[in-house]
């Protein structure tokens, strides 16, 4: 079953000549719940993976944005957010005062 969008109440062009040379056809897709054969992407499904390669990975060293801190509280989150807000602020300041 084809489905299309209704028209628009109002032609925007009309309003706003300038946009007309920027309107283009669109495909809106409408993803339903289904089944997911090998032959089928995985768009609205599972993500189809071969069974016999294995999941890519990466062992590198990672830096993280809270130092060694692997599982920090919110209240270490919290703490750094406004320590960046603050420092961002006061950049800003001085700046504005240079110029």
């Amino acid at each position: 079953m084809t489905r299309t969008t209704p028209p628009r109440p109002a032609d925007i062009t009309n309003a706003y000549p300038q946009l007309e040379p920027l309107a283009r056809i669109a495909t809106r897709l409408h993803p339903r719940p289904g089944p997911v054969t090998p032959n089928d992407s995985s768009i609205g499904g599972p993500l189809l993976w071969p069974a016999d390669e294995p999941w890519p990975y990466c062992d590198g060293p990672h830096v993280r944005a809270f130092g060694s801190l692997s599982n920090p509280s919110l209240a270490d989150v919290r703490l750094l957010r406004d320590t960046e807000a603050d420092s961002y602020g006061r950049a800003r300041t001085e700046l504005e005062q240079r110029y």
